[in-house]
């Protein structure tokens, strides 16, 4: 994600040190939050993916499309 200009990993949303809501110029961001899986998730991976998802969503703002990048590993 860093890669994206966001900060890698992003903190849960209870965080006191969650970042501030970013500029996004871009209509659309994509990438992979799954990290190294490959074929399963478990259920605390499936949750942290879901939560890069939901912080992304909310530092990004409802006018940009995510994109999310399975590489066909699922």
């Amino acid at each position: 994600m860093a890669m994206l200009g966001l900060p890698a990993p992003v903190p849960p949303t209870n965080s006191p040190k969650r970042p501030a809501p970013l500029s996004v110029r871009a209509g659309a961001l994509k990438w992979d939050p799954f990290g190294q899986n490959y074929l399963r998730l478990e259920r605390h991976e499936r949750m942290r993916a879901i939560g890069i998802v939901e912080a992304v969503r909310d530092a990004v703002g409802p006018d940009v499309e995510l994109m999310i990048e399975g590489h066909g590993r699922f």
